[in-house]
């Protein structure tokens, strides 16, 4: 079937009129003549104008569904109301035909009645916009129709507007049921373009109708066909053009939308376990809370009962004791009544021996000569006490001496040669000492004779040393006390150069810049006075520019300007006043920064201003430096800055005010700048560490001289002479008493002597038993006035006791009214018995008990709050909550703590019980639904479709195959070839595995992805589709999935040439338009369409099929000879009708391939202001035998012209080349036979 006519009434800029078509009808004319507004109409009919079908305008790749480049899409309506521009219409309102006449080719032998295909379309205006006015109608007339048909008549006359659309069905079955005389089953009316699409193909097949797949198919088929395409590669071609594209969306979404509800019922069991584990923690901690309560009241009565019966035991032990101590008392004081009356008795005796020894004159010698001898000896004793004495301090003053004489004392010029000056008196000191300290240091003996030294020498020394230490500023008291002084002063110098460095370092810490403490004390005032003021210090403002190396200079030759403090503009004069009210003689400047930004405002810095070698963004710091330094300009010599008003080298050398000057900054004093912020850093840190070592120099050489102070002070300078004689003195009495004592005659009185002394023995030795006596009567008293006391201290506890007891018990009955369930009054006190009387459990471990548990017990309660808020927080909706209120952290509330502690206890018990009884459950059911849901989607609907479309896309490549093998572009002939993209293998694989995986989930009642019946490369494979389907990023997952479910992507596709010469794959030959891929292109793109139009097929011999292709600007991008040669294989091999289109310059080699030719031409008119056109069309009838000798002469001339160009170039570039003749020979000899 072809085309034998076209109707158009109102559709573009078209004129209404019957379009008598040929065998191939060329359409020609410039751009937006109406070429493609035809082709549209054409497609309009065999689409349906169809939203995934039609592609309006498809040699400009405009689209109907969205704007490109900001161009208007054509629709329907635009063509309805012939649309011009955007809001510019030829008809305001309008009702549109576009119909087809199709009859059947001779050429291809069928023989089927001719029939129309119509579509209707009514729009209007909206707003500048074209509006359909209800839907499209579609309408399969079995009858060939003319624009009579569809005109509206005025009584028996025709009029020149078209039937309104409501009307059309009506008015055909009438006309040409009156015209045919038969009944109306002539006319079929489609409300839905798809009925219509399956009808019409179906007609075109000559049956009643094809599949919805088919027909859609075929539109698509014709769609493709008719623009040109550059081609990417060939595996892209047969992918794209051959192999129709399904949609998975709707089930991708749906797999996607269960995979997450999987997630999230997944998520909600992890939640649910979250929940338990927290109630858990909860309802373990309420639990420990009523568990430490109790012991606390059980331990508390327990203490009590402890401590009354402990006291009660411990006081009738000391009524025990008391008893004891009173017998051993009434025992004592018999004995020592005994020992007092022999001591009597023996005194007695001893007097009257004593009297008649007073009566002889040999005993009063001898006593007077026993107390010379015991008087001198204590007097020896005295004396010689006395010089060990002196003895001791010269030693420690020789110690001292040494020390001192071995200090390094250079730091202190002074006392050094104070020491040095002692040095000889020192030695005379030092020398012989050892030997008298040895001497004297032992324990004095009355008949030893002491050795001889020269002590008065020795004390002359003594004297002068004692003079250079303590006597005149020149001593070394004097020199030490002076030392002290300067060191102190030092000290406190360290200490403020430490300040000042510790409080420069944490400026320039915190980001500031260095400078005088004044300026940073005035930044800090009105920081806080005046915050709004903004204030900084210039320095802080101010970079040196990278590289630069006129920082040293720049920054000494402004000086104090560097710490200028910097405002907000406007905010000067407070400022300032501030400052002044708080250094009253000399204040930091304050910049004036509005008259600085008044004065510099529109002035540009010179080529050599120094200022270019700073960089500051803060407006009035800016101004402040252009106003005072914007002048000051960069020199090289000294000449130059003699003459510069305000000059400055790099070297550091500046004039200003008729002066020259030195102004180079050192490194450690620079201020501008992060790298001069950390130098300076650097150098406070090094500073402070040097001044904490001074420091603590300082402190050491401080306590040395206060050592020094402390020496040779107290009896060290005591002269030893006088000490010596007196000891020598009483050593000679002792000696001259002894020797009369030894002379005196005692015979006379030997035993008055020897009674006396046995009775002064005896008398001793009662003596020392009474005393042994009266002490353990002493210790008896004592012990027993001790034990009175314990025994008064405990009957007066006892009754504090008992109260203690009854008000411990109290705990009992205080717990078991706030919690009556969990124990009663007398289980509490029973436990509390039993733990009082277990004797391995001290008194002191019930105590230290009971204070663990009150300290333990608030933070018990804390972690209950915490443990309930945490589950709380977590729970989802009011179903999972419980009423909670935080109890009282405070043991000594037991009745409000309890019962809201156990009432929680309570809550968390039914909430865990519900939610692992329901909840769980019921996750754990959903989740069995929505896995099984998804493997039911995610098999039938995903694996096994994509599956099988990847072999039904083999099948249809290879049903392709057996149409190509009758196909032959001259010699060539071409078929299709496949293989797998390995990585897309494995996904089908993993397809096939799935469907014996299916058999097992009923089962194994889980995920498809976790199947056992899956190998680890399948599962690998199921992993990555999961991820896809759970991934957030939807842009990527979403085209990762697609490309999965596109089964064209499966395989690699190539065409495989077969010529005389060989074979060849297509792939080989590289890429882009117009090679030597144009030709299978075609052929493989028109087996694409005549395979989808019915062509092919046993049953399809002289059957009836649409042969049709259209074309729009496709050739025109063709050379000549290849357009010519596929065209010619187009109408003459397939036998397809050919309507194309193409711009009038690129027409003229392919005219004598066509029949029939439409020129078309704009037709400009006004209407309402406003320019608007029509498209004219020009009708020729072409013949082909003509114009094809008439283009080959054509040819022949121009090969001549420029074979004769040729040569003439030749000749004037070699003057003895070769003759015509000889190129015209050379070129015979060349030319191939035929």
């Amino acid at each position: 079937m072809k085309i034998a006519k076209l109707l158009t009434w109102h559709w573009g800029s078209l004129e209404d009129r019957e379009w008598i078509f040929a065998d191939a009808v060329l359409l020609t004319g410039e751009s937006g003549s109406g070429k493609s507004t035809l082709l549209d109409a054409i497609q309009t009919v065999l689409t349906a104008a169809h939203q995934h079908v039609v592609q309006f305008n498809i040699g400009q790749d405009e689209s109907t569904q969205s704007r490109r480049g900001g161009k208007e899409p054509r629709t329907l309506a635009a063509y309805s109301l012939g649309q011009q521009a955007d809001g510019v219409f030829l008809r305001a309102r309008s009702t549109s035909y576009a119909g087809i006449v199709f009859e059947s080719s001779e050429q291809a032998g069928e023989q089927a009645e001719p029939f129309t295909a119509l579509v209707g379309v009514e729009a209007f205006e909206d707003g500048r916009r074209a509006v359909l006015q209800g839907s499209p109608q579609f309408f399969i007339v079995r009858r060939p129709m003319s624009l009579d048909h569809l005109a509206r008549r005025a009584g028996e006359v025709l009029g020149a507007s078209p039937l309104p659309l409501k009307e059309l069905y009506v008015q055909l079955q009438h006309r040409l049921q009156a015209d045919a005389g038969k009944s109306g089953a002539l006319v079929q009316r489609f409300p839905d373009k798809g009925g219509y699409l399956q009808h019409l193909y179906g007609a075109l097949m000559g049956k009643t109708a094809v599949g919805e797949h088919d027909a859609t198919r075929a539109a698509k088929s014709l769609v493709k066909a008719m623009a040109y395409k550059e081609l990417g590669n060939v595996n892209d071609l047969v992918r794209d053009e051959i192999l129709e594209p399904h949609d998975f969306s709707k089930d991708l979404d749906k797999m996607r939308e269960l995979m997450r509800s999987i997630a999230g019922l997944k998520l909600e069991a992890e939640r649910l376990a979250l929940n338990l584990e927290r109630l858990n923690v909860a309802q373990a901690s309420a639990d420990q809370v009523l568990d430490e309560a109790r012991r606390f009241v059980t331990t508390t009565i327990a203490h009590a009962l402890r401590t009354r019966s402990e006291t009660q035991d411990e006081l009738a032990s000391v009524l025990r004791q008391v008893a004891t101590q009173d017998r051993k008392q009434a025992q004592l004081q018999e004995k020592l009544a005994s020992l007092e009356a022999q001591e009597t008795q023996l005194r007695e005796q001893l007097r009257g021996v004593e009297k008649r020894l007073d009566d002889s004159d040999v005993a009063r010698e001898k006593q007077a000569l026993e107390n010379q001898i015991r008087l001198q000896a204590d007097q020896f004793r005295l004396h010689w006490g006395r010089v060990q004495e002196a003895v001791r301090g010269i030693g420690g003053m020789a110690v001292q001496l040494e020390q001192l004489l071995a200090l390094d004392l250079s730091a202190v010029p002074a006392l050094a040669a104070a020491v040095e000056a002692l040095r000889p008196a020192a030695q005379q000191i030092l020398q012989p000492w050892p030997a008298m300290a040895k001497a004297y240091a032992r324990d004095g003996v009355l008949n030893v004779e002491l050795p001889a030294f020269e002590l008065e020498a020795f004390d002359a020394q003594l004297a002068a040393l004692r003079q250079g230490i303590h006597d005149g500023d020149a001593s070394v008291q004097g020199a030490v006390l002076q030392a002290l002084t300067d060191v102190g002063m030092r000290l406190n110098q360290v200490k403020d150069d430490t300040e000042q460095r510790d409080a420069e370092l944490r400026r320039l810490q915190s980001g500031r810049a260095q400078g005088p403490k004044d300026a940073h004390d005035a930044v800090a005032l009105i920081e806080q006075e005046i915050p709004s003021a903004r204030p900084h210090l210039l320095a802080q403002l101010v970079e040196p520019r990278s590289g630069s190396s006129w920082q040293n200079a720049i920054e000494g030759y402004m000086g104090g300007d560097r710490f200028a403090i910097i405002v907000e503009a406007g905010m000067e004069a407070r400022c300032a006043r501030l400052v002044k009210q708080h250094y009253r003689v000399r204040s930091p400047k304050v910049v004036q920064g509005r008259k600085a930004m008044e004065d510099t405002e529109g002035r540009q810095l010179e080529a050599r201003a120094v200022l270019h070698e700073l960089v500051c963004q803060h407006p009035v710091a800016q101004a402040f430096l252009m106003a005072q330094y914007g002048r000051v300009r960069k020199v090289d010599t000294e000449e130059e800055l003699a003459r510069t008003p305000q000059g400055l080298m790099e070297e550091g050398l500046g004039s200003r005010g008729y002066g020259m000057f030195a102004c180079r900054a050192p490194d450690g004093e620079l201020a501008f700048g992060e790298a001069a912020r950390q130098r300076r850093r650097r150098w406070c840190e090094d500073e402070l560490k040097r001044l904490a070592s001074e420091s603590r120099a300082m402190e050491a050489l401080r306590q040395s001289l206060l050592a020094i102070t402390r020496m040779f002070n107290g009896p060290v300078f005591t002269p030893l002479t006088p000490l010596v004689l007196a000891v020598l003195e009483s050593q000679a009495h002792h000696a001259h008493a002894e020797q009369a004592l030894k002379a005196l005659d005692l015979s006379a009185i030997d035993e008055l002597l020897a009674e006396q002394t046995e009775l002064k023995t005896r008398i001793g030795n009662v003596t020392g038993q009474r005393n042994e006596e009266l002490k353990q009567v002493g210790a008896t008293d004592k012990e027993l006035g001790e034990l009175r006391r314990r025994e008064k201290a405990l009957a007066e506890r006892l009754p504090d006791l008992d109260i203690a007891c009854n008000n411990a018990t109290v705990w009992a009955s205080r717990f078991a009214g706030a919690v009556p369930t969990l124990a009663t009054e007398p289980q509490l006190l029973d436990e509390a018995q039993a733990l009082a009387a277990e004797h391995e459990t001290s008194l002191d471990a019930l105590r230290h008990r009971v204070q663990s548990l009150r300290e333990v017990l608030p933070r018990t309660l804390r972690e209950v709050a915490q443990a309930v808020g945490s589950y709380l927080s977590g729970a989802r909706d009011d179903s999972e909550r419980f009423a909670w209120i935080d109890p009282p952290r405070s043991v000594d509330r037991l009745e409000e703590l309890l019962p809201l502690v156990e009432r929680t206890r309570a809550a968390i018990a039914e909430q865990a019980q519900r939610q692992r009884a329901i909840g769980l459950a019921d996750n754990a059911r959903a989740l069995r639904e929505a896995e099984g849901q998804f493997n039911h989607v995610f098999t039938s609907s995903f694996c096994f479709k994509v599956r099988d479309d990847v072999k039904q896309g083999a099948l249809t490549l290879q049903r392709l195959n057996r149409h190509l093998q009758d196909i032959r572009f001259g010699h060539d002939s071409f078929r299709l070839d496949w293989d797998w993209v390995p990585r897309m293998q494995k996904v089908q694989e993993f397809f096939e595995a799935v469907e014996s995986a299916v058999e097992g989930l009923e089962h194994d009642r889980g995920s498809i992805f976790t199947s056992p019946r899956l190998n680890d490369e399948q599962r690998a494979t199921a992993e990555e589709i999961r991820r896809l389907l759970l991934a957030n990023d939807q842009g990527a997952s979403e085209r990762a999935l697609r490309e999965l479910a596109d089964y064209r992507n499966y395989r690699r596709y190539d065409i495989v040439r077969t010529s005389p010469v060989g074979t060849t794959r297509l792939s080989t030959w590289g890429t882009g338009s117009g090679g030597e891929l144009e030709t299978p292109f075609y052929v493989v793109r028109s087996a694409v369409l005549a395979h989808a139009l019915g062509h092919f097929g046993r049953d399809r011999r002289e059957a009836p099929a649409l042969r049709l292709m259209l074309s729009d600007e496709a050739f025109s991008k063709m050379d000549e000879t290849r357009s010519r040669n596929v065209l010619q294989f187009l109408s003459r091999t397939l036998g397809l009708q050919l309507v194309v289109a193409m711009p009038t310059s690129k027409s003229g080699a392919v005219k004598p391939e066509f029949d029939k030719e439409f020129t078309f031409s704009k037709v400009m008119a006004r209407r309402d202001g406003q320019e608007l056109f029509i498209s004219d069309a020009q009708e020729k009838t072409l013949n082909r035998t003509a114009l094809a000798r008439l283009w080959e002469a054509h040819a022949d001339q121009a090969r001549e012209a420029a074979r004769a160009e040729w040569i003439a170039q030749q000749a004037r570039e070699q003057p003895l080349g070769p003759t015509a003749e000889d190129v015209h020979v050379g070129q015979d000899e060349r030319r191939p036979s035929p």
